[in-house]
């Protein structure tokens, strides 16, 4: 019995990959970095729909998630092969020799021998999906949700595919050119950055009436997806030192001392002019061609892989400064363009377009797109005699009456409207001026405001008594 399970045994040992090449600490570090970059996934979610007025906050929420399950599968597919498939040889995009994930197992990652290529596949993934999130923040208020989702596949594929290829490639051209791109900046950032720059500039400006006294419809929702963002942004960093080593500690530095002093000099700026304290972000042109003046061989050794990289200008390395800038150059020119033409061909696909209609913009993309709401502000049936001033009689008051589905409330909940005082007793209060008999047999429209909505007004189509119709859905403004 023994003599016959050794030969299974062994026959299993040489089957299973070989995994000792590999220190499980780095492994390990690499998986929970890439949990922490997926974090900052619903971080960009918080962010943008708290920027965004209430009735198109959920949509950004949406767009956000449902392009991360989007990349996973475009990764999956032929994201990480058309990256980073190291049989390619014309330095401008990796070929489909590792479509489906084939042949990505235990051999040593194209980016660093510290970790098998199957785990570094997976945490690329992560700076995919997160770039595709950050772009997704264009669509605000007034692109279509679905054709985002394709939009998003086919950006990933002819756009961030190949800038990700030029650097991180061994064949990639930037790489051969000795191009320091150590997390991103090329593809991420500036993929994103100009991505979306491009995205906005053929959706358009929004209506101008949308940008009246424009507010962040929560600001709470902003700081949480901040410190999200710059929670897994130490992940995104450190982890791009491939394993648990002193480049990555310096990494984790960086990132919070850059977050921290930027913000505060900000602050302290806007404070000067302002007189008030907010908080803003930047982008990483610039950090790029730092990395060309400042970039030191003894930081970039750390990982004691990298130990012949000569440093940038600072180090006499003169060269690094016009070969950063030249790489810059090349990613803001490809990915505006391709960006641009992408969204100008999309715009011409039947059911495609990427522009909602000017119904659906006043009306919010979250009624008109998503059919839910990030939050429901009014739902309640009540009567409002008990403590509004007694009208003269019977008949006038149920002259005064009407049904009102308020913005966000889909589940039939209404307001009875009475004598158009301002109701402090609902959850949302409503000011409303009651139309004239004339007005109700024609289907009266009246304006309502909602109680602290300083951000415009709804126009709400009335289903009062008199009107045939009954009960009808409402023609949302402004709010």
């Amino acid at each position: 019995m023994e003599s016959a399970t050794k030969p299974v045994a062994s026959t299993l040992l040489k089957r299973a990959a070989d995994q000792s090449a590999f220190d499980r600490g780095d492994v390990s570090f690499i998986l929970i970095c890439s949990a922490l970059v997926l974090f900052m996934v619903p971080g960009l979610g918080f962010l943008y729909s708290g920027l965004a007025r209430r009735k198109s906050a959920l949509s950004l929420l949406w767009v956000v998630v449902a392009s991360n399950a989007v990349v996973i599968f475009q990764w999956y597919f032929w994201g990480y092969s058309l990256t980073f498939s190291s049989t390619a040889t014309n330095g401008f995009i990796g070929n489909l020799n590792h479509i489906g994930l084939r042949n990505v197992l235990n051999a040593p990652s194209p980016g660093s021998p510290l970790i098998p290529e199957l785990l570094y596949s997976f945490y690329q993934l992560q700076f995919a999906a997160v770039t595709v999130a950050i772009l997704m923040g264009a669509v605000a208020e007034r692109g279509r949700v679905l054709p985002a989702m394709v939009f998003a596949f086919i950006w990933a594929t002819i756009v961030y595919a190949p800038v990700a290829c030029w650097a991180w490639n061994v064949n990639g051209w930037g790489f051969k050119w000795g191009v320091l791109d150590y997390a991103g900046g090329g593809p991420v950032e500036i993929g994103s950055g100009v991505g979306g720059l491009a995205y906005s500039w053929v959706l358009g400006r929004r209506a101008k009436r949308e940008l009246i006294n424009f507010r962040p419809h929560n600001v709470s929702l902003v700081v949480l997806g901040t410190f999200m963002l710059w929670f897994g942004w130490i992940g995104f960093n450190a982890g791009s030192a491939f394993g648990a080593n002193l480049r990555a500690a310096v990494a984790g530095w960086n990132t919070g001392i850059a977050a921290a002093f930027s913000g505060i000099v900000w602050c302290l700026l806007d404070f000067r002019h302002n007189r008030k304290y907010t908080m803003h972000g930047v982008a990483g042109i610039i950090g790029l061609l730092f990395n060309g003046i400042f970039a030191a061989d003894y930081i970039i050794s750390l990982d004691e892989v990298n130990t012949a990289i000569p440093g940038g200008f600072m180090q006499r390395n003169f060269k690094q400064l016009y070969i950063q800038f030249g790489y810059v150059v090349a990613c803001c020119a490809y990915v505006f363009v391709v960006t641009a033409v992408i969204c100008k061909v999309m715009d011409y696909i039947p059911g495609l377009s990427l522009r909602c209609t000017d119904e659906a913009e006043i009306i919010g993309m979250d009624e008109h797109d998503i059919g839910e709401f990030v939050q429901d502000f009014v739902e309640v049936r009540r009567a409002f005699d008990a403590w509004n001033p007694p009208t003269e009689s019977v008949e006038e008051k149920d002259a005064m009456k009407a049904d009102i589905v308020a913005a966000g409330d889909r589940h039939g909940g209404y307001t009875d409207i009475g004598d158009g005082q301002s109701l402090s007793r609902t959850h949302s209060r409503i000011r409303t001026a009651v139309p004239s008999d004339s007005e109700k047999d024609a289907g009266a429209k009246v304006d309502v405001y909602a109680a602290g909505d300083r951000h415009g007004h709804n126009d709400l189509e009335l289903a009062v008594p008199s009107n045939p119709q009954g009960r009808r859905s409402l023609s949302r403004g402004r709010q």
